[in-house]
């Protein structure tokens, strides 16, 4: 098993979701690992420890039954339990991970200490891993936790650069180490400051190209006092503005495809004909005062609601550039932001999801 062939799971999990999917991708991960699976590696049903995590637990089709399970075989380093929650909430991500193992796990033991602290002795007690799903069987989320800390990463479509090159490459084998050496690899592994300085630098690079492409398009406003300082403004604001629409697309408020990479290529001009039209007639304009027409490419506006924020006034530099078509700059500057995963909630010390959040958008708009 190699990490392509893996991908090609999560692949075909994106295409055809189905709860075998979720399990074949979840036993490919431990065959990566080298975690020796339940014999046939047929998950193996468990009990949850308390009522609330039963009642947060969806039922399997047919036993109704509350679906925890164990994925890997009974002696080894590293117990993987596999869970379908309800929803993806921290409240039930904690009842999961922080009391149902309880004091049975290892992470019991490191609780209160640094990371880069470990015990003079290493307990008896198994490494716990999570592998959670939804209902919707449509990606995978691997939890790892040092005492009540955790780190999360999601798994959805295709691996993102950042999982494929820099994460899941330090699991190989790691299932045969001893526990301290798993518990600091795991965590390591998932340092979301590694995935936003990684992103912030692909942003940098697409914000400079930008600039290129407006200082060379002869616009009259470059010839005044202000132009370089209005090209600058207009750069930030438009890639801000994409990637707040980015998260709203997480949140389910503006439709997936209206902001793809496909979607570009197959729209004549998508900045002039989708994208400002989505910034200033729709985002920025009460509904019922609307003016779009009904054809099928302003459809997908219907439904998105009104956002009084200021982000999506239309400025003076916008009315400079109302004629651009940065189609060619879009393109990869969208691949770039299919490339990484994203989340709306906002990591703190004891919840980190391995992912670009909402807090990047004030880093670019104060440091591009």
């Amino acid at each position: 098993m190699n990490l392509h062939e893996i991908n090609q799971r999560l692949e075909q999990l994106t295409a055809n979701p189905s709860r075998e999917a979720v399990f074949d991708l979840s036993f490919a991960l431990l065959n990566w690992m080298n975690i020796e699976p339940v014999t046939d590696s047929k998950p193996q049903l468990l009990a949850p420890q308390t009522q609330k995590l039963k009642d947060y637990l969806f039922p399997a089709p047919k036993t109704v039954q509350a679906q925890l399970y164990r994925l890997s075989a009974e002696k080894e380093n590293i117990r993987v339990r596999f869970a379908v929650l309800k929803k993806i909430k921290k409240e039930y991500i904690s009842q999961l991970v922080d009391n149902d193992p309880g004091l049975g796990s290892y992470q019991a033991f490191m609780k209160n200490l640094d990371p880069s602290v470990t015990t003079h002795f290493i307990p008896s007690q198994p490494y716990f891993i999570h592998f959670i799903t939804t209902p919707d069987y449509n990606q995978l989320m691997l939890v790892f936790n040092l005492g009540d800390q955790k780190r999360i990463v999601s798994f959805r479509k295709r691996f993102t650069q950042t999982q494929y090159n820099k994460i899941i490459h330090k699991w190989e084998g790691i299932g045969k180490k001893p526990k301290p050496e798993i518990s600091e690899i795991l965590w390591k592994s998932l340092d979301i400051k590694e995935v936003n300085k990684e992103f912030y630098k692909l942003i940098k690079e697409r914000f400079d190209a930008l600039l290129g492409i407006l200082s060379a398009s002869n616009t009259p406003i470059l010839k005044q006092e202000r132009g370089e300082i209005i090209t600058k403004q207009f750069a930030v604001r438009l890639i801000g503005r994409y990637i707040y629409c980015w998260f709203l697309k997480e949140k389910g408020i503006i439709p997936e495809s209206l902001l793809s990479s496909e979607k570009i290529r197959q729209t004549e001009k998508f900045y002039q004909t989708t994208l400002l039209p989505l910034f200033f007639k729709t985002l920025n304009t009460k509904v019922q005062d609307r003016t779009l027409s009904a054809d099928a490419i302003h459809a997908p506006f219907r439904n998105i609601p009104y956002l009084n924020g200021g982000l999506f006034d239309e400025s003076e530099e916008d009315k400079f550039f109302e004629t651009l078509e940065p189609e060619d700059w879009l393109l990869p500057f969208v691949e770039i932001l299919e490339s990484f995963d994203f989340t709306v909630d906002e990591s703190n010390s004891q919840y980190q999801q391995v992912a670009v959040d909402p807090e990047m958008l004030g880093r670019i708009f104060e440091n591009l």
